[in-house]
C-alpha cells in the first residue's frame, strides 16, 4: 500500500484511496480512514465515494458519509455518489441515510437520482415514501423519472405511486408521460388512471396522446375509452387522430369509433380523411364505411 495516500498513483490521478475504494478495502485503514481522504479527487472530479458507490462497498465507509460526500459530483456529468449507486444498482446500501434532500441534487442534465433509479429499474432500493414525493421531479428538459420509465415501455412498475396529476405533468416541449406510453406502447396500464383531459392534452405541436397513439399503432389500447368527440381534436395542422391513422395505415384500429362525420373533417389544407387515406393507400381498411364512389 502506498503510504502517501493522497498522492496520484496513476495518469488518471487516482491515489490508493481511490482503488482501495474500488476493491471494497477501504475497511482496512480502520480509524486511520477520515472524510478528508474520502474527498480527494482524480482527473475526473470522483472521490473515493464514487468508486465505492460504484462497485457497493459503502457500508464500511457509512460513517463517516455526510451530505457533502455524498452530493459531490464528478467534473465529467456532474453526478454525485448517489447518481453512480443508483445506476449501478447499490442504492439500498444508503438507504438509510437518504433523504428527500440528498435526491433532489441534479446531475448536468438536471437528472436526480431518482431518474437515474427509475431509467436503469433501480428504483425498489428506494424508500417508497421518498420514491412517491420525487416522482414529479423534473430535468433540464422538464421530464421526470416518469416520463423515462413511459419513453421506455416499461411504466408497469410505477403504477402504485402514479396519479393522474403526475401524469399531466408537461416537459419544455409540452409532451406528457402519457404522450410517450403513446407512443411506445404502453397506455394498457395505465387505462384506470387515464381521464378524457389526459388524453386530450396538446403538446407543442397539438398532438394529443391519441394522435400519438394512432401514429404509432396503439391505439387500439384506449378502445375502452375512446369516444368520437376525442377522436376530432385537432393538432396546430387541424389533423384529428384520424387524419394521422389514415396517414399510417391504422384506420383498423379506430373503425369502431368512425362516423360520416368524422371522416369528412378537414385539416388546414382542406384534406379529409377520405383524403389522407386515398393518398396514402389506406382506403381500404375503412370496410362499410367507404362510400360506393370511393370504393376501389
Amino acid at each position: 500500500m502506498n503510504p502517501n495516500l493522497l498522492a496520484p498513483i496513476d495518469q488518471d490521478g487516482r491515489t490508493e484511496l481511490h482503488h482501495l475504494a474500488r476493491t471494497g478495502r477501504l475497511s482496512e485503514l480502520g480509524s486511520r480512514l477520515t472524510r478528508l481522504m474520502l474527498s480527494v479527487k482524480d482527473n475526473l472530479g470522483r472521490t473515493p465515494v464514487h468508486y465505492a458507490a460504484h462497485e457497493g462497498h459503502l457500508i464500511p465507509i457509512l460513517r463517516l458519509l455526510d451530505a457533502g460526500l455524498l452530493t459531490e459530483p464528478d467534473r465529467a456529468h456532474g453526478n454525485t455518489p448517489i447518481h453512480v449507486a443508483a445506476y449501478e444498482g447499490h442504492l439500498a446500501q444508503l438507504r438509510d441515510v437518504l433523504t428527500a434532500d440528498l435526491l433532489r441534487v441534479r446531475n448536468r442534465r438536471g437528472n436526480t437520482p431518482v431518474h437515474t433509479a427509475v431509467w436503469r429499474r433501480h428504483e425498489a432500493q428506494l424508500p417508497p415514501a421518498l420514491l412517491t414525493e420525487l416522482l414529479g421531479e423534473p430535468n433540464n428538459d422538464g421530464e421526470t423519472a416518469i416520463h423515462l420509465a413511459a419513453g421506455d415501455r416499461d411504466l408497469a412498475r410505477l403504477v402504485p405511486f402514479l396519479t393522474p396529476a403526475l401524469l399531466a405533468l408537461r416537459s419544455l416541449k409540452g409532451g406528457t408521460p402519457v404522450h410517450l406510453a403513446a407512443m411506445s406502447g404502453c397506455l394498457d396500464v395505465l387505462l384506470p388512471l387515464l381521464t378524457p383531459e389526459l388524453l386530450t392534452i396538446g403538446n407543442d405541436n397539438g398532438y394529443t396522446p391519441i394522435h400519438l397513439a394512432a401514429y404509432h399503432g396503439h391505439a387500439d389500447q384506449l378502445r375502452p375509452l375512446l369516444t368520437p368527440a376525442m377522436l376530432s381534436v385537432r393538432n396546430v395542422q387541424g389533423r384529428t387522430p384520424v387524419h394521422t391513422a389514415a396517414y399510417r395505415g391504422h384506420l383498423d384500429q379506430l373503425l369502431p369509433f368512425l362516423t360520416p362525420d368524422l371522416l369528412e373533417l378537414r385539416d388546414d389544407r382542406g384534406h379529409d380523411v377520405y383524403d389522407t387515406a386515398r393518398h396514402f393507400g389506406s382506403l381500404r381498411q375503412l370496410g362499410h364505411l367507404l362510400p360506393d364512389c370511393l370504393a376501389v
